[in-house]
């Protein structure tokens, strides 16, 4: 017998292997790929479907996105962005890549974005995202999908911005955000979602801003305020997020301001005005927030002053400048001060 003949036989035989495995790695029939359309540029995501018409082995996908630039200056711009990595079954399995291009037109340039991790089709483990210059702007952990452990985020110093505690899909826990010289801007719990317990917020010096309680996500309680020096500024309470009961504020000296009564979040009944000096400067009557009359007005020794004829919310009330002369004259009307001529 011919040994051609043999040989003939087995390489259409390997032949037909190779066809048939190829064949079950093509894209099915009325697949169509998905396209991307670009500056007048269709770009279609690249890969192999299995014998079920699941994608299967390795793939590229597409899409547009926005990029900041690690400067603050420049714009955001619109980008072209492209992930690869493994598909199971139609799931996405373990680490893919995502890249990006700036670039307009082909031959795209593709520099690494940041890096996906999954399990069964969803995110699972760290998910990090980068500068162009392979700096690390966040890093977010991910359980089935969900947003759990911690996410940090980047200056571009590489000082954290915001450091947040989840847990199944929501925040929960401290969290905290950082000034660029490291210096702690804002600290708060939250539980279920909702910011929850001691919330404090600090100066870039690392003085006390404000500090106060909150409740699922409400103001609740005494909230205070104060200058970077760490002298008070301003305190209060709130019920539900709004202003209720007596109120307070300082000058950068320390010294009593004003003091006033807020009822569900608006100013009522008497408004008290001092001068730097301890003395009573003015005291005036607010109506829903409204300035509603001016009942008296003192000078810094303590002398009467024309406090104008505001009454019932309406009239004018004067203001004095340091030398103790009328600087100017504001009309009220129902309590909202209305606009006067130059010459009244």
């Amino acid at each position: 017998m011919n040994p051609f003949k043999y040989i003939l036989i087995g390489l259409l035989i390997l032949m037909s292997f190779h066809v048939s495995a190829q064949k079950s790695k093509k894209k099915k029939k009325g697949k169509a790929p998905v396209e991307l359309h670009f500056n007048g540029i269709a770009i279609s995501d690249s890969g192999f479907y299995d014998e079920n018409n699941l994608k299967s082995g390795q793939w590229r996908e597409y899409a547009l996105d926005t990029f900041q630039s690690a400067t603050d200056t420049t714009p955001a711009q619109l980008v072209i962005v492209k992930e690869q990595g493994l598909y199971v079954k139609g799931k996405k399995q373990g680490e893919w890549k995502v890249l990006m291009a700036t670039d307009k037109q082909p031959s795209f340039y593709w520099e690494l974005m940041g890096n996906a991790s999954y399990a069964d089709g969803k995110k699972h483990g760290w998910q990090k995202r980068y500068t162009t210059d392979n700096q690390l702007v966040s890093q977010e952990y991910f359980a089935n999908g969900k947003l759990d452990s911690m996410s940090v985020f980047y200056y571009i110093n590489g000082v954290p911005q915001l450091v947040i505690q989840y847990k199944n899909g929501v925040q929960h826990g401290k969290s905290y955000e950082f000034y660029p010289n490291r210096i702690a801007k804002k600290a708060v719990d939250y539980v279920n979602g909702y910011s929850h317990g001691k919330l404090e917020i600090y100066h870039p010096n690392g003085t006390l801003k404000e500090s106060g309680n909150v409740v699922n996500g409400k103001f609740k309680g005494e909230y205070s305020w104060h200058y970077d020096t760490g002298v008070l500024k301003q305190k209060g309470f709130f019920e539900d997020t709004l202003k209720t009961g007596k109120w307070q504020t300082y000058y950068p000296t320390g010294e009593l301001e004003s003091k006033y009564t807020y009822e569900n979040n608006l100013a009522q009944g008497e408004w008290k005005c001092y001068h730097k000096n301890g003395q009573l400067w003015s005291v005036r009557q607010y109506k829903d927030s409204k300035l509603w009359e001016v009942v008296s007005n003192f000078n810094p020794e303590g002398k009467t002053r024309n406090a104008g004829t505001l009454k019932d919310g309406t009239g004018t009330i004067l203001i004095y400048n340091d030398a103790g002369e009328v600087s100017k004259k504001l009309n009220y009307v129902a309590g909202l001060e209305t606009k006067l001529n130059d010459d009244q």
